[in-house]
């Protein structure tokens, strides 16, 4: 029973990884510290890591190679909201046929960004 308790902690902890490896480079990448990361579990989606940072949506995109699938503009909020893919990153979901991994709110000075979504609010 021991060797199996073994097993299972070590198999999620190699799955963890490998699930957010992508994540971290990206993370990495925009020069995102480690207190600045919320990971969040959800029941509908999956599981989320979101951040704040004052790169502009524009400067997020272009050093992570993000493709963009949708772009919305709340002009009530004075949000614009990014929906992209970026291909090294791995938990995603499917919209309209089209995989998303990487959301970012943008209110004009900071910019919120969540892996596979911002699943905290805008």
């Amino acid at each position: 029973m021991f060797r199996l308790g073994i097993f299972v902690f070590i198999f999620i902890s190699v799955l963890t990884v490998m699930l957010y490896s992508g994540e971290k480079k990206a993370m990495a990448e925009l020069n995102v510290s480690a207190e600045d990361i919320q990971i969040y579990k959800n029941l509908n989606a999956p599981d989320g890591i979101s951040f704040q940072t004052t790169l502009s949506p524009n400067e997020i995109i272009k050093k992570l190679n993000a493709q963009i699938y949708k772009k919305q503009i709340l002009k009530n909020e004075k949000l614009e909201i990014y929906y992209c893919f970026v291909e090294n990153i791995n938990n995603f979901i499917v919209e309209n046929g089209k995989k998303i991994n990487l959301q970012i709110s943008y209110d004009g000075s900071t910019s919120t960004v969540g892996f596979p979504l911002i699943l905290t609010g805008y």
